[in-house]
């Protein structure tokens, strides 16, 4: 058989097809698949950061009730927005999971994609801000809790170079969780906006 005939045979052969009811099926699958994971790592996210600040070891930083008060107020703060986030995520999980047209499921896959993103820029944006109101708090009401000497409490460029120092490290660890976000959420992302273009096809 010579390869005009072999090609003649490969062209005949039968391919597989789906009905627009199954592939329809399958991407509903996947992307309820990665709404599930998205749910699940942004919990384990959740109870390993509060496993963390349990463990870590007391602070050397002895703050005044009201520094306390504040520091513990944006913490609970940011506590209660995360789980209204993974509220979020387990209610898109269980919408595109359930019996849906094409429209509902296109709807509720960019809804979650949104909302994914929201998080991260949440997630950055309030460390951020907690970072620049703790430091501007501690500094103002709670000075003595970080034991300035007082012959540099007058010194401007002392003042420089502890601003410098808190936005160098904020720096480091904003570009850190960016990364890690983008790790960890982003080859989800990816799936979804892979899910969401084949399922524009079938509209």
């Amino acid at each position: 058989m010579d390869i005009n005939q072999l090609k003649n045979v490969w062209k005949e052969q039968k391919t597989t097809s789906f009905s627009r009811e199954q592939i329809l099926a399958m991407l509903k699958r996947k992307s309820s698949s990665v709404a599930k994971w998205i749910f699940y790592i942004s919990l384990g996210e959740f109870i390993f950061w509060i496993l963390f600040s349990l463990l870590l070891p007391e602070s050397s930083l002895k703050l005044n009730n009201s520094s306390e008060f504040f520091v513990t107020a944006i913490s609970v703060v940011n506590y209660i927005v995360i789980i209204g986030f993974i509220i979020l995520f387990f209610i898109n999980f269980k919408k595109i999971k359930v019996e849906q047209n094409v429209s509902e499921l296109l709807a509720n896959i960019f809804r979650l994609r949104k909302t994914v993103r929201y998080y991260i820029i949440y997630n950055l944006a309030m460390f951020v801000l907690s970072v620049i109101l703790s430091t501007w708090w501690i500094l103002i009401y709670d000075s003595e809790a970080i034991n300035i000497p007082s012959n540099v409490k007058n010194n401007t460029a002392f003042w420089l170079g502890l601003v410098f120092a808190v936005f160098t490290v904020t720096l480091i660890i904003v570009i850190s969780l960016y990364f890690f976000y983008r790790l960890l959420y982003g080859f989800l992302l990816r799936r979804l906006k892979k899910n969401y273009e084949e399922l524009k096809q079938l509209q």
